[in-house]
């Protein structure tokens, strides 16, 4: 990035910083006559709040009292409440109040609060007689001319503000920034010195003086100087404290800047610089719970004052908030005029929420003459979101040429490498380029394209370098952790990942991961108060949020309770449409179709270029069976993302579900040439493959993505399935092998033994299945499949051993509960009514499991409760039989002989349609 990317590239960055300061700066029985002096004495004092109290007891008094109101203005400009000035000023206009003395304070109130065409159109044209008044609007104007880059109208302001009056201190300093403006900065140091000659009592000059010195890129000590000499004569300036605590905070000198700040609140608590710069800070110091909570506050003090809204949207950035944070910059680029800086930021957020194509918008004044790397950069990161390559690649190409060391634009062109399947040569130039910068940002990339590849030791080793560069930081712990989920060691991810927030406990990425390790592990307990001791925290969390009210639904809440839940977060965060997904997702769990796509219909109007709400509203739609729909929806996905495998992917879906098999295929084989790399879309093209009898073909690309994908283990997974399939089961398990070398998958290790066994090589199975268990003896899966086939072969001691360790891991795992208290239950265990009550809170609408827990009931001597559960089983999957004639048992057992009959006599009629005709005919002779 040059030098001039971070700070606004035109000649009015002068004029907007001193105005963004200045307004900062400016917020921090008796009868009426004794009152009124009271708050004059208090206002000489510089004592803002006392006099505020005088002046609206005032008013309180006399709400007509021009003179109280005209000095109430008056303070709570000085103080810095410039919108609550310009409430009085407005006020005082209608009532006809005094133009003289009204315009210089109302001026300069709309100028603070950045309403520069208001200002011009108000005051440009109006005729006033007071010498000191005509100087004080005219320098005004000329301020808000500069502002507007209009500096020709602010020249002429200021000359007419010296003829008005050639000793007015305002005219004579808006006169030196004219001339700072026009490059004469040693005219412009002259002009500061005779207003402060002339006025030796003022803090004003001095200010002016800093700012022109700060511009000039003068020695800080200077500056420091220039501010210490205006808090000589004025020890409660703010302005020159926030000058202060500017330079001490370039310097990263945080405990003096903490000290400045400490000052400025002891000399205004309440005020908007102490405020400002006391949320700067605890943002600096990543302290996001003060941070957002000062960040409100500037909004309720201060919703148009451009360096509050730059700073509260730096915190909706650093919060994830980034929809709000667009929404701040832009309001603030806006009252800015013009700030390169500020369009960066705003472009950034923008892309952070997925409006690329606002993004590119935003950016076309920085990417056109004289452009800057990183805004060349963003434009193409912008582009590339777009699916369109070919002009992202160009601009990175630009800002490689303005800037050859630069990493930025370097990284995305080796990026764009990996992305078009040339992965080798990407790597390379990645590696490269770490070797030449200390770019923290290129071992991460190192990292994430190892890591997709599953390249592990390679992933490690850019771990290991950002460790070097950054060793105090949690990014490299927090990528430790990610590298053991995929290597599947649970331990050490969860070691890693309590390391990172030890060092950052504000990261959300590693509470969310410890979260979901802490669900995979069945303690959703722990997962929930994880998360909300997270919010508690950093109250603007919406992931964690989220989070919260998935488990809390798992746990058992009310659909009620879920929904509200939902709608409170979707009134906390109306810039994100992660929120109505969930609700949508919630209303298709719920079979309320209908909810859901009125849901998505509102999303989708107001976000219409999301990606996620585009996928969602497809999704629902297709849920609804409206196929048609369905398709033009994902077709509209594919056209804001052309280059995106997704959308074809679910064009897809959205083809094999109306039985076009032909079309499918099509939709997948273009969405395979455009990401090849695309672990979904290759395991959907080989399945639809097989599917519709193409083995050979099926088989040839399955082959091909361990080409693709050499390190992965799919390939080879794909490849035994399709072995499995023709019954060639040698040849899968020689695939299925070969696919847990590349990867431990539990999964893969359930099929290689099934197909030893399929393969009739028991022995071989055998000492696989002993080898596996020891590597991985909490392998839920695995320990699994192994209590179901032991289960079958009436091993059930085994089968419980095996059951018992799936409950280690997955506590909460329906199948496996329901399973163990049928093993308990023949067995006699008083233990078998618990796990199996157990499974029923898991899946209290499963028919199986309620078949279970009535059986034992029954046999338990509860004959009533067994029937009172076994009708809901019944009543939920009426068209199996077996359970009929289980209830058809127990009503038998609690003396319920022609209820019993009658379901007796309907299995009867099904005939040979039930193998278990001899059973119904024995029971019927009972009766």
């Amino acid at each position: 990035m040059t030098s001039n990317a971070s700070r606004p590239s035109s000649r009015t960055a002068r004029w907007l910083s001193v105005v963004a300061l200045a307004s900062l700066a400016a917020c921090s029985g008796r009868d009426v006559g004794q009152l009124t002096a009271a708050g004059i004495a208090h206002l000489d004092k510089k004592e803002y709040r006392a006099a505020q109290i005088e002046f609206k007891n005032v008013l309180q008094i006399e709400p007509q009292n021009v003179q109280a109101r005209f000095l109430l203005g008056r303070v709570l400009l000085e103080a810095g409440d410039s919108m609550g000035a310009l409430v009085e000023f407005n006020k005082l206009a209608e009532a006809g109040y005094d133009v003289e003395q009204l315009a210089p304070l109302s001026a300069r109130a709309m100028l603070n609060q950045g309403e520069l065409d208001k200002l011009i159109a108000t005051w440009s044209d109006t005729q006033l007689s007071s010498p000191a008044s005509i100087a004080q609007v005219k320098a005004t104007l000329a301020a808000a001319y500069g502002i507007k880059g209009q500096l020709d109208k602010a020249a002429a302001a200021v000359q007419q503000a010296l003829a008005a009056d050639g000793n007015n201190m305002e005219a004579r300093l808006a006169h030196a920034q004219v001339l700072a403006t026009g490059g004469d900065a040693a005219a412009a140091l002259a002009e500061v010195e005779v207003a402060a000659k002339a006025h030796g009592d003022s803090a004003r000059p001095f200010l002016v003086r800093a700012k022109l010195l700060q511009d000039g890129r003068a020695a800080p000590a200077d500056v420091a100087l220039a501010f210490n000499e205006a808090l000589k004569r004025d020890p409660r300036n703010a302005q020159a404290r926030l000058g202060l605590i500017g330079l001490h905070l370039r310097a990263r000198e945080m405990d003096a800047a903490t000290a400045e700040v400490a000052k400025l609140r002891e000399a205004d608590p309440n005020g908007l610089p102490s405020l400002y710069f006391g949320t700067l800070l605890a943002l600096d110091k990543r302290d996001l719970k003060a941070a957002r909570e000062g960040a409100d506050q500037l909004l309720k003090m201060a919703p148009e004052n451009v360096a509050a809204l730059q700073l509260v949207g730096s915190v909706d950035y650093e919060t994830a908030s980034y929809g709000q944070a667009a929404a701040h910059f832009g309001k603030a680029l806006l009252r800015a005029g013009e700030s390169a800086s500020l369009r960066l930021m705003l472009a950034r957020a923008l892309i952070r929420s997925g409006e690329m194509k606002k993004a590119v918008s935003t950016l076309q004044p920085l990417v056109g003459d004289g452009p800057s790397p990183e805004a060349l950069t963003l434009a193409a990161d912008a582009y590339t979101a777009l699916g369109e390559p070919d002009k992202a690649k160009l601009l990175y190409q630009r800002a490689v040429a303005l800037n050859p060391k630069g990493t930025q634009a370097r990284s995305a062109l080796a990026l764009s490498d990996i992305s078009e399947g040339r992965l080798d040569q990407g790597l390379r130039a990645l590696q490269q380029l770490a070797k030449t910068t200390d770019s923290a940002q290129v071992d991460l990339l190192l990292f994430g394209a190892n890591l997709q590849a599953r390249r592990f030791d390679d992933a490690a080793a850019a771990i290991a370098q950002l460790e070097q560069r950054q060793p105090d930081s949690a990014l490299a712990a927090f990528l430790s952790g990610q590298l053991a989920v995929a290597r599947g060691e649970a331990g050490q991810a969860r070691q890693a990942f309590e390391s990172a927030l030890k060092r950052e406990p504000s990261q959300l990425g590693a509470v969310v991961a410890l979260g979901a390790l802490d669900v995979q592990a069945g303690r959703s307990d722990a997962a929930l108060a994880r998360y909300q001791s997270f919010v508690e925290r950093v109250p603007r969390a919406m992931e964690a949020e989220l989070a919260i009210v998935a488990i809390k639904s798992q746990q058992g809440a009310t659909t009620d309770q879920t929904r509200a839940d939902l709608d409170r977060l979707v009134k906390k965060y109306p810039e994100a449409v992660e929120p109505v997904i969930a609700q949508a997702r919630l209303m298709l769990d719920l079979k309320d179709v209908k909810a859901a796509q009125q849901l998505v219909r509102d999303l989708v109007a107001a976000f219409p270029d999301s990606t996620q709400a585009l996928d969602m509203a497809g999704q629902v739609e297709m849920a609804a069976g409206d196929f048609n729909q369905a398709l033009q929806t994902f077709g509209k996905l594919a056209a804001i993302a052309p280059r995106s495998a997704t959308p074809l992917l679910r064009l897809a879906q959205v083809q094999t579900a109306r039985r076009d098999t032909a079309a499918a295929l099509t939709q997948l084989r273009k969405a395979v040439a455009l990401e090849p790399g695309h672990r979904d879309v290759q395991f959907q093209l080989v399945s639809l493959l097989a599917r519709a009898g193409k083995a050979d073909e099926a088989l040839q690309q399955a082959q091909s993505v361990q080409k693709i994908l050499p390190e992965d283990p799919l390939g080879w997974t794909m490849e035994g399935d399709l072995r499995a399939g023709k019954a060639n089961y040698a040849g899968a398990v020689a695939a299925y092998e070969k696919s847990l070398s590349k990867g431990k998958v539990g999964a893969t290790a359930v099929k290689l033994h099934r197909a030893m066994e399929d393969a009739g090589k028991l022995k071989e199975a055998q000492a696989f299945e002993d080898t596996w268990r020891q590597a991985n003896p909490d392998d839920p899966l695995f320990n699994y499949y192994l209590g179901d086939r032991y289960l079958v072969l009436n091993k059930t001691d085994v089968a419980e051993r095996l059951y018992r360790s799936v409950l280690k891991s997955q506590p909460n795992d329906g199948a496996t509960l329901n399973n163990l208290a049928w093993i308990l239950g023949r067995k006699g265990d008083a233990e078998a009514l618990k796990f199996g009550e157990r499974a029923l809170a898991v899946a209290p609408n499963s028919p199986d499991f309620m078949d279970t827990v009535a059986e034992l009931h029954a046999n338990a001597g509860r004959a009533a409760q067994a029937v009172t559960l076994q009708r809901r089983a019944v009543e939920l999957a009426p068209t199996q039989p077996l359970l009929r004639l289980h209830l058809a048992q127990y009503l038998i057992k609690d003396n319920q002989r022609a209820a019993a009959r009658r379901e007796l006599e309907g299995l009867e009629s099904l005939g040979t349609k039930f193998a278990r005709q001899d059973e119904v005919k024995r029971l019927l002779a009972t009766l």
